[in-house]
């Protein structure tokens, strides 16, 4: 029995808290990750890098809550802690200012998350151990700042150079690249150039397919960002046969009653609305009723097209009053 400060316990709170955070068990999960931020407190201190990772777990789930103004004190506390005991120059320090600026990117902070992101660029190509992977994270999310700053050419420099670092350090076969080649992706996406992500996307289901597996999650929803795009450039056909191919997945593997087979039966209904084609619309929302039931469904509708949205606007319009 190692009892209930042991570090050992704090790690299986962590644990447990990813589990409860990813099954959308959010209340469970923060009640295990400010357990395991209390013990880390109590038995190694608060300035601890032990602690900080706790910080950022917190961090990183209320993100995922939408409570934002929550998230920016774990986040600020442990860049703080790694600046005072690792050094300005640590790339643990550079990962904590990587997370504070993404953060503020997705907020449209703008002028505060590219000062915390070059920082840590910085430190990555200065750093002796080269810290490849997370140089490449960096350069990630300087290419979405980049886009929203309509720079777009910087942007699209940033997001080739990440996919080639995946490439060189993960392998061409490895589900890091398939990473980078969606984010590539989805930026020619956003810039309406839509025949540039057809190819990167066949890529990542192709790696996807050959490491995960045709009956993978992950590898239904390369299928169905390709249905998504093949509407975009009017090959129908070809649309339909792929996001049906990743729903059946879905509902074969997860089964029509999980929650994440719901989520994306919704998902897709809702994509193919905005697209005009109502018919397959309501046929992806008679299976996600039969998912969901009614009551669900309503809640998941509201959640996705009206609530969240509105929440994110006014979090930024709070944020930069």
């Amino acid at each position: 029995m190692l009892g209930p400060e042991h570090l050992a316990t704090a790690t299986s709170l962590d644990n447990l808290g990813w589990l409860y955070s990813e099954q959308g068990r959010y209340k469970e999960a923060e009640s295990r990750y400010k357990r395991a931020l209390a013990i880390r407190e109590q038995v190694l201190g608060p300035t601890h890098p032990a602690t900080a990772s706790s910080l950022n777990n917190l961090g990183w789930l209320y993100w995922k809550k939408n409570e934002y103004q929550k998230a920016e004190r774990p986040f600020r506390r442990a860049l703080n802690i790694y600046e005072r005991v690792l050094g300005s120059e640590h790339l643990a320090t550079a990962e904590s200012l990587d997370n504070l600026g993404w953060f503020y990117l997705k907020l449209g902070r703008y002028k505060d998350a590219e000062p915390l992101l070059q920082r840590a660029l910085a430190i990555c190509e200065q750093s002796p151990e080269q810290d490849h992977l997370l140089m490449a994270r960096i350069l990630t999310n300087l290419g979405w700042l980049n886009k929203d700053q309509r720079r777009y050419t910087e942007a699209e420099s940033r997001m080739k150079q990440a996919l080639a670092i995946r490439k060189r350090v993960q392998g061409p076969n490895h589900l890091g690249t398939v990473f980078s080649l969606n984010n590539l992706g989805w930026f020619y996406w956003h810039r309406g150039r839509y025949e540039k992500v057809e190819p990167l996307w066949q890529e990542a289901l192709k790696i996807r397919e050959q490491v995960l597996g045709p009956e993978h999650p992950d590898t239904a929803r390369s299928q169905i960002n390709l249905g998504y795009i093949y509407l975009k450039l009017g090959r129908r056909k070809e649309a339909e046969e792929y996001y049906l191919q990743g729903v059946t997945v879905y509902e074969e593997v997860l089964g029509l009653a999980s929650h994440s087979t719901g989520e994306l039966l919704g998902e897709v209904c809702l994509w193919l609305l905005k697209m005009g084609r109502i018919r397959h619309a309501v046929r992806m929302g008679v299976r996600g009723l039969k998912s969901l039931g009614l009551k669900e469904s309503i809640r998941l509708f509201a959640l996705t097209a009206v609530i969240l949205p509105a929440k994110r606007f006014i979090g930024r319009i709070l944020w930069k009053s």
